[in-house]
């Protein structure tokens, strides 16, 4: 997975990875979050039958608010293939995909 507090702490790396310097990016956060977790509880009011409460979640292959920002700012400013962001997520493609329409979503 990549270093995200490596990018934060070098402007030229966070700019050139995701297209915010690093305190555009700390200050962007706490709203993404927050959109994270109203969409999240959204989805669990939607279906009743869910086999699980919305804090025992399974983790996913970005596992903090933060990495998922920086997921989908990376994949939108980089737009790489799912292929080449498997390689730096450690994940396979199809979850790569869907990951990506998910929070780009949020984003919107």
């Amino acid at each position: 997975m990549l270093n995200i507090n490596r990018a934060l702490k070098q402007t030229r790396f966070c700019l050139t990875l995701t297209d915010l310097g690093p305190e555009e990016f700390l200050d962007f956060l706490p709203g993404f979050t927050e959109a994270l977790k109203r969409k999240k509880k959204r989805g669990y009011e939607s279906n009743p039958d869910h086999e699980r409460s919305i804090e025992v979640d399974r983790k996913g292959f970005v596992p903090s608010a933060s990495d998922k920002l920086f997921f989908v700012l990376f994949y939108d400013k980089c737009y790489p293939t799912y292929n080449v962001g498997t390689f730096f997520y450690n994940c396979n493609s199809s979850n790569a995909m869907k990951r990506q329409k998910y929070l780009s979503g949020i984003l919107e």
